[in-house]
Formats: C-alpha cells, sequence, structure tokens
C-alpha cells in the first residue's frame, strides 16, 4: 500500500497523540488510549460550533470564503 499525503498527515496527527502534544501545555497524555489530558480531551474531539467565514483575504479563502471550526472541552487552565 502507497501511503498519499493525506494519509502522511493523519498519521502524524495521531503520532502527537500518543504522548499529547497538540497544545502547548505538552502534558504528554496518552490519548490514543483515551487517557484524558489536561484539558479533559481524550482521543475524540468534540465540536461547539463551526458557521462560514467570508473575513480572510482572497488568496488564502478562494472566492466562497472558508470556515471556521471550534473546538470544545480546554478549560485553558
Amino acid at each position: 500500500m502507497t501511503l498519499t499525503v493525506t494519509d502522511e498527515r493523519i498519521e502524524a496527527a495521531y503520532a502527537l497523540l500518543e504522548e499529547c502534544a497538540v497544545c502547548p501545555r505538552l502534558c504528554g497524555a496518552a490519548r490514543l488510549d483515551d487517557e484524558p489530558g489536561v484539558c479533559q480531551g481524550g482521543v475524540s474531539l468534540r465540536v461547539a460550533s463551526w458557521n462560514l467565514h467570508h473575513g480572510e483575504e482572497p488568496p488564502i479563502s478562494g472566492t466562497r470564503g472558508s470556515g471556521t471550526i471550534f473546538l470544545s472541552g480546554c478549560s485553558m487552565r
């Protein structure tokens, strides 16, 4: 099986969850084993909201705008 760029990015993202290094806290939680990190997040993300966003510059977002996704869980403690 040949890995695509997308497959490589997915693997890199999961590698960050082995010993959690997703945020600046670098808590090291084993989130792939569903151990909660400082943020109390496990392996799954919780989406708080998603919306259309038309405020970006056209070179970034194209002619139809982009989107925003806000995640919940981190209390910023």
